[in-house]
């Protein structure tokens, strides 16, 4: 960056790094036709100002996962998830903005159907998810949140949308 602007002011130049990394293990068990897995994601995120030596961007996201599936019939299927189990919450961590920095926990449970309807694959999706997040800094309270959601939703024209591996 840098150089003359459109209003003839000069910006220096400088150089910016962003570094990001997803990574991921998973482990999962079939019993019969129940299938357990679980996950875990760790998830980094660096933008840094290199000529003045300040980080603009620095979070730190530690995700924990654990699904389990039940193929009811051949078309059908029960799904609950979690994400952040147990004393491990998904947890973010900004360091540049301390105040965003929030635990959150998340619970689903969905029943999925595939079908056919006039020649094309339908998948209908209907459950229910429970959202909670508190902030870790004083004073956030207000951005706290417990969130309760019934939804059903309808795909059309994804044939492998959701089937269980």
């Amino acid at each position: 960056q840098g150089g003359q602007l459109y209003n003839g002011v000069f910006q220096r130049q400088r150089r910016l790094y962003f570094w990001t990394s997803v990574s991921r293990a998973e482990y999962g068990k079939k019993i019969g036709a129940v299938t357990v897995t679980a996950q875990y994601k760790l998830m980094q995120l660096r933008l840094v100002d290199q000529e003045r030596d300040i980080r603009l961007l620095s979070e730190l996201r530690s995700i924990p996962i654990l699904r389990v599936e039940y193929a009811m019939l051949p078309q059908t299927t029960l799904r609950a998830g979690f994400q952040g189990i147990g004393s491990l919450p998904y947890r973010l961590r900004d360091e540049t903005a301390k105040r965003n920095s929030f635990d959150q926990r998340t619970a689903f449970v969905t029943l999925t159907n595939f079908s056919r309807y006039y020649g094309y694959e339908l998948v209908t999706i209907a459950g229910v998810s429970r959202d909670s997040r508190a902030f870790n800094t004083r004073f956030q309270d207000a951005r706290n949140f417990d969130a309760l959601s019934f939804f059903v939703r309808t795909l059309i024209g994804f044939t492998d949308f959701g089937r269980p591996i």
